[in-house]
């Protein structure tokens, strides 16, 4: 589960947590394209904190070069994550990793292909989410490039 700075309390135990000793050898991630190259490295430490089943936290810190008009700009962003399941770092990174993939794949085309957000339907919503479900998988299952326009109609 990642951890946002809305959520204080919990935010600023995990900071605590991560300025402790990692517990494995930290792991380094290197994706490269759309002009860009991301460094990840990854770190788990034990972690408990009153109110909260969780065991471990996890700081994913990203830096970014992209090529812009022929000059790379860098950027760095951490993130901190918890989890309640044992795993190394590399399993973390991918677990993550999986996680966006969906999220930026289905939920992507979801809440702005198919307007989900702006959903007004108040009484049993889920029978319409099953609809655009069977919508979503006939256009996914067509394959074609321009399945799903990025831009709403006016």
């Amino acid at each position: 589960m990642q951890v946002k700075s809305n959520q204080e309390v919990l935010f600023d135990e995990v900071i605590l947590a991560c300025k402790r000793k990692p517990i494995f050898k930290p792991v380094t991630t290197v994706d490269k394209g759309h002009g860009r190259i991301e460094f990840r490295t990854i770190r788990v430490f034990n972690f408990s904190a009153a109110n909260w089943n969780v065991s471990y936290a996890i700081k994913i810190t990203k830096q970014c070069e992209t090529k812009i008009n022929g000059k790379f700009r860098k950027s760095k962003s951490v993130r901190f994550y918890v989890a309640t399941h044992r795993m190394n770092a590399e399993e973390y990174a991918t677990s993550i990793r999986q996680h966006w993939l969906t999220e930026n794949s289905n939920h992507y085309v979801r809440d702005v292909a198919l307007l989900e957000d702006d959903n007004r339907i108040r009484i049993k919503p889920e029978n319409m989410m099953i609809i655009r479900s069977f919508g979503y998988n006939i256009i996914r299952a067509n394959k074609t490039k321009s399945s799903f326009c990025t831009s709403r109609a006016s």
